[in-house]
């Protein structure tokens, strides 16, 4: 769990409120909702409390098979992760719809070193859509564990910062 969650939290950290609040609404889940009317929601009892960074004011719940990751800054939802099918060909085929449905997208490459984990890698394309929110497609690794494909959901918010 903590492995692939961490690509996630490395996301969080160069993301943020430069841009008007907009919404995502994915699997019920939808940007600004409160902490409680997500948690509230049917089958949100799977999700327990995760990471927290009160510095950011920002925590996180986790639910696994699949995995799935709900940040909410300020008791609201700002982020939502959740993972998909880990070959490779799912991964190109779900690249390929994005592109068709938002264009073309900035891809990103990440390497490295989680403490006790290993090395990080990711492979990700990020779309920025109207409003300001970002949609990431990505895959990646940690140490020697296989693979995982994940997309992300990530709105404006005034936790974190953009770029920083």
């Amino acid at each position: 769990m903590f492995k692939r969650v961490t690509f996630a939290s490395a996301l969080l950290a160069s993301m943020g409120d430069t841009l008007p609040a907009s919404a995502f609404e994915v699997d019920g889940f939808k940007s600004g909702m409160t902490e409680s009317e997500a948690l509230e929601r049917p089958g949100a009892a799977e999700f327990a409390r995760g990471k927290s960074d009160p510095e950011n004011r920002a925590e996180q719940y986790v639910a696994q098979s699949p995995l799935r990751v709900l940040t909410f800054c300020d008791k609201e939802l700002i982020a939502y992760q959740r993972d998909f099918s880990s070959d490779w060909h799912s991964f190109v085929q779900a690249l390929e719809k994005a592109s068709r449905d938002f264009g073309a997208g900035s891809n990103s490459e990440r390497i490295r070193d989680v403490a006790g984990l290993g090395t990080s890698s990711v492979l990700s394309m990020v779309w920025e859509r109207p409003g300001g929110d970002l949609y990431e497609i990505a895959r990646g690794q940690v140490g020697d564990n296989a693979a995982q494909n994940y997309e992300y959901y990530f709105a404006p918010n005034k936790c974190f910062k953009r770029g920083t």
